[in-house]
């Protein structure tokens, strides 16, 4: 039988946008393999370059 894993764990990234978006999305893509929730915060969208 599939034994789930109890253990969650969260990443949070504050001022996203001062990170390179590849380096976020290299981030983004290692995290997923280990299904780590992760939060990106930034107070302002508009200098947030989302090109992912």
């Amino acid at each position: 039988m599939y034994q789930q894993n109890l253990n969650q764990h969260y990443l949070s990234i504050d001022e996203a946008q001062l990170i390179n978006t590849f380096a976020i999305r290299e981030v983004l893509n290692a995290m997923r393999k280990f299904n780590v929730n992760v939060t990106l915060a930034t107070q302002s969208m508009n200098r947030f370059n989302i090109i992912m």
